[in-house]
């Protein structure tokens, strides 16, 4: 494309916007795979807007490349580059258009990087992968997925929502690209252009599509709409870098005086303060295992190393144990009836894991079910060499938790009951780092 891949000063202002963008801040920091698959996706796609024709054997490598770690990093999310470079190829002028062989390269290129985790899974975890992977994962949530007990908005309406409450600022440039956009791409003067409409389009079908409604998927779209709006957007935004500059400099400052939060319009989340009593429960080196009833700490406990968490969860409508329903003949997911005489149910699902795989007692018990409060004072009761903690106003429907329990109040609304068999470990443990 040479020159007239309008990409110079666009791609300042996308990047700029995409960089200020609360969601990418967001979902950059946390576990999560949406932000590394569309990002590479972004890698994929800008190496065919300089060369829309595949014509340098560079840019069908990193296509390839960057397309298949894509796919590694988001499943069938990460196919996203793929479709928009085919629904690009099938618009695009026949003059301009890619010859089959060189996208056929890339397709085989990132096939060739993405097939040996294919062959190990189906190899050595088959059940896993077909139950986990493509069962649960694609077509339960994808397919079938009853957003109806969660979220009861539609996904236009639920994704836009929160993207005008978040990301106004990316709405706002993906809406002044458009118009620009819609002309440019119909009459296909600018590859880069129907690229990044191909890119979007993809994205946000992708987006409608999948049933079920999850908010970091807003991370799979924003690059293409940040794309789309710069390289749509007004001429100046090539023309004049200045310019650019001084609205993305605006667009920062106006955050800063709106609520001190540079990176987003909205205040930071508050603290969390359930992994803050994480830590303080940690500090007490108690050699127990701990019983997190209604956890609010977003499974912090997982990360720092205590002796055993369970979680329990109330789901009176059974809603965990559909959405992943081969946990329960495995053991991972039991009902509070199950835990409580769970020493005699441990042998069939040993065996249940073994035949998945899986030679360990750990994964059995991990999350416990309760179709209603009062199942917490048969819990409590049934396991006094345990530690629970638990909302303070459950403690009224458990039966004299005082007996084997010590009761400490750890805030107005949380409270742990220490088991006082528990003693403490036999070595101090590590001490955790402030910002762990």
């Amino acid at each position: 494309m040479g020159s007239a891949c309008p990409l110079d000063g666009s791609r300042h202002a996308g990047g700029g916007i995409l960089l200020l963008s609360t969601f990418w801040q967001t979902f950059s920091r946390v576990c999560l795979t949406d932000v590394p698959a569309s990002s590479f996706a972004a890698l994929a796609l800008a190496g065919v807007a300089f060369d829309a024709q595949l014509v340098h054997r560079r840019t069908r490598v990193l296509f390839g490349v960057m397309g298949a770690a894509s796919v590694l990093s988001k499943s069938a999310a990460g196919m996203l580059p793929f479709a928009a470079l085919i629904l690009f190829c099938v618009l695009t002028s026949r003059a301009n258009r890619a010859k089959f062989a060189n996208v056929a390269e890339s397709v085989l290129i990132a096939g060739v990087l993405v097939a040996p985790w294919y062959v190990y899974q189906a190899a050595v975890h088959p059940e896993w992968l077909w139950s986990d992977y493509f069962k649960t994962q694609l077509i339960s949530t994808g397919l079938h997925w009853d957003r109806n007990s969660i979220v009861r908005d539609s996904h236009i309406v639920y994704y836009l929502r929160r993207l005008i409450e978040m990301d106004s600022a990316v709405l706002a440039l993906a809406a002044v690209g458009l118009a620009g956009g819609l002309r440019i791409v119909r009459l296909r003067r600018s590859p880069a252009a129907l690229l990044a409409a191909c890119w979007v389009a993809v994205a946000v079908a992708a987006l409608c599509a999948f049933q079920a409604a999850n908010l970091p998927y807003v991370a799979l779209v924003l690059p293409s709409l940040c794309v789309f709006g710069a390289v749509c957007g007004p001429g100046f935004v090539d023309r004049r870098p200045a310019i650019t500059a001084c609205v993305l400099g605006i667009l920062f400052f106006a955050k800063i005086a709106v609520s001190g939060q540079p990176w987003s319009l909205r205040p930071t989340a508050p603290p969390l303060t359930g992994a803050k009593a994480m830590r303080e429960y940690y500090d007490l080196n108690r050699d127990a295992e701990l019983i997190s009833i209604d956890p609010d700490d977003e499974f912090y406990s997982l990360t720092i190393p205590l002796p055993r968490v369970r979680y329990c969860v109330l789901d009176p409508t059974g809603v965990l144990q559909r959405y992943v329903p081969h946990y329960l003949p495995l053991g991972i997911i039991v009902t509070s009836d199950q835990f409580i005489n769970l020493p005699r149910l441990v042998p069939q699902f040993e065996k249940q894991l073994h035949t998945w795989g899986v030679d360990s007692q750990e994964p059995i018990g991990t999350t416990i079910t309760m179709s209603a409060p009062s199942e917490v004072s048969d819990l409590v009761n049934a396991r006094p060499e345990s530690d629970f903690y638990l909302p303070v106003r459950w403690l009224d429907v458990i039966d004299g938790p005082e007996r084997a329990h010590q009761l400490v109040r750890y805030s107005s609304e949380r409270i742990f009951l220490l088991s006082r068999a528990a003693k403490p470990r036999a070595q101090p443990v590590p001490v955790i780092p402030l910002h762990w």
